[in-house]
């Protein structure tokens, strides 16, 4: 169940992309009439929509899966990684 749930996640954020890259291609083209690129982002918008509430469902469930601590824990982790791949590497070549 863990896994479908990651799974769908994924599925639904390419869906977002690959609708990002529609939108691009639809704003390049001056002759895309408005309501084509209207729709566009509507498609867009609710798949954003959709990826947030996968997001948000999948926290809770891992959240009850390994309990409140542990998902503090690797939000902990989590944020420390961000923070340490943010910065810039230091060394001399």
């Amino acid at each position: 169940m863990f896994f479908k749930e990651w799974e769908t996640d994924s599925v639904v954020l390419r869906l977002c992309k690959g609708g990002e890259f529609l939108l691009d291609n639809l704003l390049g083209h001056k002759s895309m009439l408005d309501d084509e690129v209207r729709k566009q982002f509507e498609r867009l918008e609710e798949a954003r929509t959709n990826l947030a509430n996968e997001r948000l469902r999948f926290t809770v469930r891992l959240r009850e899966i390994i309990g409140d601590a542990r998902l503090e824990q690797l939000n902990i982790e989590y944020e420390k990684l961000r923070q340490s791949s943010a910065e810039p590497i230091s060394g001399s070549f």
